[in-house]
C-alpha cells in the first residue's frame, strides 16, 4: 500500500515488525489512532489531518496487522495493542501529546492512559468502546471459527472483505451514506486484502480484542 497521507512517511522496528507512521506539520503533537476493523488504516484520518496540520505536529499511525504495517501470525491481543501505542508515543512522539482514536483503538487507549498516563496529555475518543459495547469476548459465529482453518479461511476471509460486504459495512458507520463511493469501498477493500490481513481480523471477530474500559475510565485524569 502507498500511503495517500502525504507528509514525512517512516517506520520503526517493533519487536521486529515494521510499524508505519506519517508526520506533517509544526505545533503542539497530536497523534492519531484509527479503529480496528477489515481494511483499517490512517486513511480513516484523511479530511482530519489538513485541518489539525495548521496548527499541530499530526503523526498518524498504522497499528500492527493493519494499512501499512506489517501483518505477522501474531497473537493478536489488547495488551499487544497497548504495549504498541505506548511504544509508539515513546519512540515516535517523544513528547506528551493530545491522542485521538476511535473505536476499539480508543478502548486500548483509555486502558493505557488510566496505566500510564505520562506521555498522554489529553485524550479525544470517537465511539470508544468497552463500557457497553464489545466488553466481553465472544465465541460463537460459524465465520469466526472457519477463518481458523487454512483453505476454508481464506475463502470465508474473502467474502468478508469483498466489495459488497464493505460498502455495507461503510454505509453503516458514515453518517452520510453518498459518500461511500465505489473509489473508497476499492481503498478499503484493497487495504483490507493485503496478505496477512486475515491474523488480526480473526482475533477481532473472536472478540479477543475486547476490552472492559469501565474501571480504567474512573481512573483516567486527563482531559477526555
Amino acid at each position: 500500500l502507498d500511503s495517500s497521507l502525504g507528509g514525512e512517511a517512516g517506520e520503526i522496528l517493533w519487536r521486529g515488525h515494521r510499524i508505519a507512521f506519517t508526520r506533517h506539520g509544526q505545533g503542539s503533537p497530536v497523534l492519531l489512532v484509527h479503529g480496528i476493523y477489515a481494511g483499517a488504516s490512517s486513511f480513516e484520518w484523511r479530511r482530519m489531518v489538513p485541518a489539525l496540520v495548521e496548527r499541530h505536529t499530526v503523526i498518524t499511525v498504522d497499528l500492527i496487522g493493519f494499512g501499512r504495517s506489517d501483518r505477522p501470525a501474531l497473537r493478536y491481543t489488547p495488551s499487544l495493542y497497548q504495549a504498541l501505542l505506548g511504544d509508539v508515543i515513546a519512540r515516535v512522539v517523544r513528547e506528551p501529546c493530545a491522542v485521538v482514536a476511535s473505536g476499539l483503538s480508543a478502548a486500548q487507549l483509555v486502558a493505557l492512559a488510566a496505566r500510564d498516563p505520562r506521555h498522554i496529555a489529553v485524550l479525544a475518543l470517537i465511539a470508544p468502546t468497552g463500557v457497553a459495547h464489545l466488553r466481553e469476548p465472544d465465541a460463537g459465529s460459524t465465520s469466526r471459527l472457519l477463518l481458523d482453518m487454512p483453505l476454508v479461511g481464506r475463502t470465508v476471509y474473502k467474502r468478508l472483505t469483498s466489495p459488497a460486504s464493505m460498502r455495507r459495512y461503510l454505509e453503516s458507520v458514515y453518517a452520510d451514506d453518498r459518500r461511500v463511493t465505489p473509489a473508497l469501498v476499492e481503498s478499503y477493500v484493497r487495504a483490507a486484502r493485503q496478505p496477512g490481513g486475515n491474523h488480526a481480523l480473526a482475533a477481532l471477530l473472536r472478540g479477543q480484542l475486547n476490552v472492559d474500559v469501565r474501571a480504567a475510565l474512573r481512573r483516567v485524569r486527563q482531559p477526555t
